[in-house]
């Protein structure tokens, strides 16, 4: 089974969808309907073929001169040495643009804390299963005499929400994919992070809905709102990921505020950072972020792991 590589694959991030509405309407769970892909040196030469195929003299002359080209007398005798040298012109600029799309993804990588650009640019993932073992033992059996905030019921959860425009069906498309680029589409799909309870898993989409059935109106929307009924305008459902479930409400507000940490308020669409409990509170931010990011990862194996499903307004409603 072949991979692709890093350097050839486009990668998109859930705010460049906000100006995009995607025309075909996949279903979570099925092969998505896209033509297989060559490789990026195949697919620039049939480029390059069909911008040169049936080419008049005048044209061709055309084409050299929008490459900064200056040609001589173009006719039998001279023209196959001037297509190939539009060939190899326009093959150049080819390599110049995917050069460039990948320099604007680096650039977007730099927005999220240095410690996820780190990860995401070399997925040299930090080691934090100890820290991850102390956050869960200090709340496994909170102190009974201590106030913890909402009490210490364990039917919280963390949840991620994801752009399937950008994910693609990402469950079924990492049999095909190397591990680093399945971690770089997970991250650029999340637009939102949370902290959720049991009694109402989708609380989180009963706002939006209602503004989606016309039963609330606002002349300003928060972010959140705003992409869901965005990614349900398009034809699609969101993804809510629920992941670290059955614990105390303080161990999933910690959860949350790592993860955000790890990505910044700038990549999402969370108004606010935060708030940490127990031993975690008192770490340096570095460390808090690297956890941050080791608790991405493994929601990133969960999410693989249980397939992607999508909520539109129909499954939600109350």
């Amino acid at each position: 089974m072949s991979t692709t590589s890093s350097e050839d694959t486009i990668l998109y991030d859930w705010r460049s969808m906000h100006s995009e509405m995607m025309s075909s309407k996949g279903k979570e769970n099925h092969k998505p309907q896209t033509v297989p892909q060559k490789e990026t040196s195949d697919a620039d030469e049939d480029s390059v073929l069909s911008e040169t195929k049936g080419l008049t003299d005048k044209e061709l002359r055309l084409k050299l001169m929008e490459l900064g080209e200056c040609p001589g007398p173009i006719n039998s005798r001279t023209r196959a040495t001037y297509l190939r040298r539009l060939c190899c012109l326009l093959q150049e600029s080819n390599k110049i643009a995917h050069h460039q799309k990948q320099l604007d993804k680096t650039q977007t990588d730099l927005q999220y804390s240095p410690e996820l650009c780190r990860a995401l640019q070399t997925f040299k993932l930090p080691e934090c299963q100890a820290d991850e073992q102390a956050l869960c033992q200090q709340f496994d059996q909170p102190d009974q005499n201590r106030k913890w905030r909402e009490g210490i019921i364990k039917s919280s959860f963390n949840y991620l929400l994801l752009d399937p425009r950008v994910t693609k069906n990402l469950p079924f498309r990492s049999h095909t994919m190397i591990p680093h680029e399945c971690f770089q589409t997970f991250i650029h799909a999340i637009f939102y992070v949370g902290k959720g309870k049991r009694s109402r898993p989708y609380s989180h989409l009963y706002e939006a809905l209602e503004y989606y059935k016309g039963d609330k109106t606002s002349k300003k929307l928060c972010p959140k709102v705003q992409h869901i009924l965005q990614v349900w305008k398009a034809g699609q459902g969101v993804i809510s990921l629920h992941c670290f479930q059955n614990v105390i409400p303080v161990e999933a507000y910690t959860r949350e505020a790592c993860m955000v940490e790890a990505m910044g308020l700038k990549m999402l669409t969370n108004q606010k950072r935060g708030d940490f409990y127990g031993v975690v509170s008192n770490w340096q931010v570095k460390r808090k972020r690297e956890l941050g990011v080791h608790l991405l990862y493994r929601a990133m194996q969960i999410f693989l792991a249980e397939g992607e499903r999508q909520l539109r307004p129909l499954d939600i409603r109350q």
